[in-house]
């Protein structure tokens, strides 16, 4: 199940919503501000790192595509305002799948929460050898 699988794979975020229509996944997921990754980035004003977004998005592709993904190169990532869960109850993870081979996956994603853009992300991802 490609829901409850996510779940376990990055316990920072639970998943509320999923939608695969077409090569494009929404995924709407609830950040635990309890998580202990606050608790040291940054004790005082946490934020949720820059690489937990980039494993979220690795671990959405390899459920919806039902590969083992690892991101081989970032094309381009550009975080535009922090993840902060004392601010932040959810984030979208829209993601394009552009390009699909035997053995690697190209996809952009842009993460927000209503009208706030945290991130843009451009990665190639390739299976596990």
């Amino acid at each position: 199940n490609f829901l409850s699988e996510i779940m376990e794979v990055n316990d920072i975020f639970s998943i509320e919503t999923l939608a695969n229509e077409n090569g494009a996944l929404h995924v709407r997921a609830a950040i635990d501000k309890n998580h202990w990754v606050y608790k040291a980035h940054f004790p005082e004003k946490p934020i949720t790192p820059g690489a937990v977004i980039l494993h979220t998005l690795q671990n959405i592709v390899c459920q919806a595509l039902s590969k083992n993904y690892r991101i081989a190169l970032i094309k381009s990532v550009r975080f535009m305002a922090p993840v902060e869960p004392d601010k932040v109850e959810c984030m979208d993870f829209n993601v394009e799948i552009l390009q699909e081979s035997e053995d690697s996956v190209v996809a952009k994603c842009l993460v927000t929460s209503g009208d706030i853009k945290f991130s843009k992300i451009n990665v190639k991802l390739t299976t596990f050898l």
